[in-house]
């Protein structure tokens, strides 16, 4: 891994096929592949704070919490076909401590 920014970092020798479910990505060959080479260029994951994250001493009994904003995510993306052939994926966020934290 490469830290290209505070925000963005470049991992080599990944191709995001890999990472999600083989039966999912064959169904999808299956209905494209009279037309389309079905790539995998683009994923993204979702941070939710766990229940627990949530101080109970600020919080009132039998209230909710609500959490107003775009919570933490990753995106990871082959930017081009020369990415996607060798292996080139940059992960990006909204957050210096969540790449910090996928750079651990």
């Amino acid at each position: 891994m490469e830290e290209i920014g505070s925000l963005q970092t470049i991992i080599s020798g990944l191709r995001l096929e890999n990472i999600i479910d083989k039966e999912f990505l064959n169904q999808l060959n299956k209905k494209y592949a009279d037309k389309f080479d079905v790539k995998v260029s683009e994923l993204g994951i979702t941070l939710l704070p766990k229940e627990e994250s949530v101080k109970p001493e600020t919080q009132e009994k039998g209230k909710l919490t609500l959490i107003i904003g775009q919570p933490p995510s990753l995106k990871l993306l082959h930017r081009s076909e020369d990415d996607y052939q060798k292996g080139i994926v940059v992960v990006t966020s909204q957050s210096d401590e969540i790449i910090k934290r996928f750079l651990k």
